[in-house]
């Protein structure tokens, strides 16, 4: 299976001066699963944030669909575009929203039948 993203010796620091990733690499397989767990602080939303383009590492390379992402080939209309529509991020409050809704509307399916 193709790897859609993979991050390859990726580190992250705030400033300068406070380091959030230091050496991560992933891969996301197409078709596959993907999890980030960990403690508060412990770098999740950054990887994320890397991973889907909002921020640029300090070290370390990230690819969609074997194409680096960069600051430089996100001014590429075409790659951003691509990438744009194959990669997305849900803030967490948006989740919480969606899933409420479903269960709503779930709920009052089941009510009116």
């Amino acid at each position: 299976m193709e790897n859609i993203i993979k991050v390859d010796h990726v580190s992250y620091s705030y400033y300068n001066k406070f380091t959030a990733l230091k050496e991560v690499s992933a891969e996301i397989k197409e078709g596959g699963k993907f999890a980030v767990i960990g403690a508060n602080g412990s770098g999740k939303s950054t990887l994320l944030q890397v991973m889907g383009g909002l921020r640029h590492p300090s070290s370390g390379e990230v690819f969609y669909r074997g194409e680096e992402v960069t600051e430089g080939s996100l001014k590429d209309k075409e790659f951003m575009l691509t990438f744009r529509q194959g990669v997305g991020y849900l803030f967490r409050m948006q989740i919480f929203i969606y899933f409420a809704l479903q269960f709503l509307m779930n709920y009052s399916l089941v009510l009116c039948n």
